[in-house]
């Protein structure tokens, strides 16, 4: 593989999204370096035309992104991804452009007579016997020059794409599993995937928040949404500036003491911050009424885990009927908001509630 498929020039990089543009249909892929920041740094966007015809761009050489962002919110093009979020988020991030007509080929592997959760490498080997070496995956894809070998597995992880959607596609056709796919597909065209994490929410995603107390919740709800505000600003992972176990330790432990709030090991053994993370604290004490509730477990909850056992049973056996994957049909979540009916559920809309939900409904506690 040659060196001379690394795009930065203008106007090649114009010809290739032209000829996207005209042929409807184009497979992408990007590599990036996620280490040391907040947002990853883009290395390369693989593009493929077809199997015997992808190129690299050389992202940090690219100063403008038009094309992208043009091609990226383009309704009327295809845009071929496995397994894509955090690819479109990034592209986002670097285009400012919201992803539309997205095809994700592990999703549709779901619904085409594959597993919804497999590797492209194993999607590959599966497809079309060929086995995809992973040598390059630690790769620093922000240092230049590439070698051959970094070369060719960024070409290999997008130029089988623009054959498995047409393989997919066809299969899914002929089973009737399309118009479900394409319903599933929709998500990613919906921005809310691609915003910033809002800082008030950040601290339901900090592991073992579940146990926590309302007033420890109302504390980790500021020090993390802190945090969160910190290391974006900073462009830090935000456990460089506080992990998840000291954020923990700290909302546990909190007396109102300095000494208490120093275990910090991160980015806030300082003055200014351990100022604001007692301002925080006092803030929280005088509004009690806006504590967060605690989880507390169904008064049902190990009937609802038999139950969902069951419910998994009948699943299996229609998805079975339908051609699909089980695994696309719903998660633990999902099964659990359907039987004790609050929160959402995949099962109370689209095609799922039309085939399967009413098989499931004599669940419903």
């Amino acid at each position: 593989m040659s060196t001379d498929c690394m795009i930065s020039n203008p106007k090649d990089i114009k010809e290739i999204f032209d000829k996207s543009f005209s042929q409807g249909i184009v497979a992408l892929d990007t590599e990036f370096v996620w280490n040391s920041s907040y947002y990853p740094r883009l290395g390369i966007v693989q593009i493929s035309l077809s199997s015997d015809e992808s190129f690299l761009l050389d992202s940090p050489n690219i100063e403008d992104y038009k094309w992208m962002a043009e091609l990226i919110s383009s309704e009327e093009i295809v845009k071929v991804f496995h397994d894509p979020l955090q690819d479109l988020m990034l592209l986002k991030l670097v285009t400012g452009a919201f992803p539309k007509n997205i095809y994700d080929t592990r999703l549709g592997a779901g619904f085409s007579g594959n597993s919804a959760t497999i590797s492209l490498q194993n999607l590959v080997l599966s497809t079309f016997a060929i086995d995809m070496p992973k040598t390059e995956s630690r790769t620093d894809w922000l240092k230049r020059p590439l070698t051959e070998k970094q070369i060719e597995y960024a070409i290999d992880d997008v130029k089988y794409l623009p054959d498995i959607y047409a393989i997919q596609k066809d299969m899914a056709e002929k089973q009737s599993t399309w118009e479900w796919l394409s319903e599933d597909l929709s998500i990613y065209n919906q921005p809310y995937l691609y915003e910033d994490a809002i800082p008030e929410k950040a601290y339901l995603k900090v592991k073992g928040h579940g146990t926590l107390s309302s007033f420890e919740l109302a504390l980790l709800r500021e020090f993390a949404a802190k945090r969160e505000i910190d290391a974006r600003q900073r462009d830090l992972p935000k456990g460089w500036v506080c992990s998840d176990s000291q954020l923990l330790e700290i909302v546990s432990h909190y007396l109102g003491s300095e000494e208490i709030i120093r275990i910090s090991k991160g980015k806030w053994n300082n003055e200014q911050d351990q100022k604001e993370i007692s301002r925080l604290a006092d803030k929280v004490k005088t509004n009690m009424e806006e504590f967060p509730q605690p989880f507390e477990p169904h008064p049902k909850e190990k009937e609802i885990t038999r139950i969902i056992k069951k419910m998994r049973e009948v699943i299996k056996a229609k998805s079975n009927d339908m051609f699909i994957d089980p695994q696309v049909v719903a998660n633990r979540k999902d099964l659990r908001n359907f039987i004790i009916g609050q929160g959402s559920s995949k099962l109370n809309s689209g095609w799922r509630k039309q085939h399967i939900a009413i098989d499931l409904e004599e669940f419903i506690l």
